[in-house]
């Protein structure tokens, strides 16, 4: 690892699926699209943050329409404290079903309690989003 940590530019990095903080798809096939967050824990807070997040992969788990994603994490390269979380969808008209972390929050442990979780989770972490398009032409993708 440390000669493959030598060869990596500062924008490279190497990132490992973290199952612990991911609700996986049941697709095989590889979405068109991702909506893509960038998610930056605080110094000294990933233990904090881990135990919060448990609680929103819970609620969605009991939600009929609970969302899925995958958590990535860097193992070399990048923010140690970065993770990546995937949602992947295929048409624009997917997002209009996704119910916000709130909703899913507010029908499992009610208003008053999804709204001290939500500013938990905001206290410790921060986040930025992207949208990206899958171009199967430029992948090499194999079937499992």
């Amino acid at each position: 690892l440390a000669n493959l940590e030598l060869d990596l530019n500062d924008s490279d990095r190497l990132m490992a699926l973290r199952p612990e903080l991911s609700r996986p798809p049941e697709a095989e096939a590889p979405p068109r699209y991702l909506w893509l967050t960038r998610l930056t824990v605080a110094e000294g807070k990933a233990t904090e943050f881990a135990a919060l997040y448990k609680r929103v992969i819970r609620a969605h788990e009991a939600h009929a329409d609970g969302q899925t994603w995958l958590a990535y994490a860097n193992v070399i390269g990048g923010n140690g404290s970065e993770l990546l979380l995937m949602y992947g969808f295929d048409r624009f008209a997917d997002l209009d079903g996704w119910p916000s972390r709130r909703e899913v929050l507010t029908a499992l442990i009610g208003e008053v309690e999804a709204g001290r979780l939500s500013a938990a989770l905001s206290a410790v972490s921060s986040t930025t989003t992207s949208l990206w398009h899958l171009e199967p032409a430029l992948s090499q993708l194999q079937p499992k």
